[in-house]
């Protein structure tokens, strides 16, 4: 393996986990919200007051952070225009989180969507 390819690998894995924990940390988050009564939903003040005492929360805004940091050294060593694109997995990974988690149903829009998310990641990352 020469230098770039290593490069190449090692971008493609900072990648990867900064998605990983992004998408873990929009599922915790989801987990977190959805144990706050409707009623502290509607307004964002109580909403917020309520977020920051779910344990489920807290740790979604962590590892969100947590990725944006991991990000930021993918990104240090990439091409913006190569390696933004490739996030579109984590649109990907998350609605398959809904619906293995929240059983959130997924029409065939949606399956169509995220196919075509996938042939884009995919192809950006061949290029």
């Amino acid at each position: 393996m020469n230098l770039t390819s290593s490069l190449l690998v090692r971008n493609l894995v900072a990648i990867v986990i900064a998605v990983a924990m992004s998408t873990t940390g929009q599922t915790l988050l989801k987990l977190g919200l959805d144990k706050i009564p409707m009623g502290q939903r509607e307004h964002p003040l109580p909403l917020l007051l309520e977020a920051a005492r779910q344990p489920q929360v807290v740790a979604g805004v962590l590892l969100f952070g947590a990725s944006v940091l991991v990000w930021m050294v993918a990104l240090a060593r990439s091409e913006l225009s190569w390696a933004y694109p490739l996030l579109g997995i984590s649109y990907i990974l998350v609605a398959i989180s809904g619906w293995v988690v929240f059983g959130e149903h997924l029409s065939i829009y949606r399956i169509l969507g995220i196919a075509l998310v996938m042939a884009g990641a995919a192809l950006v990352a061949a290029s």
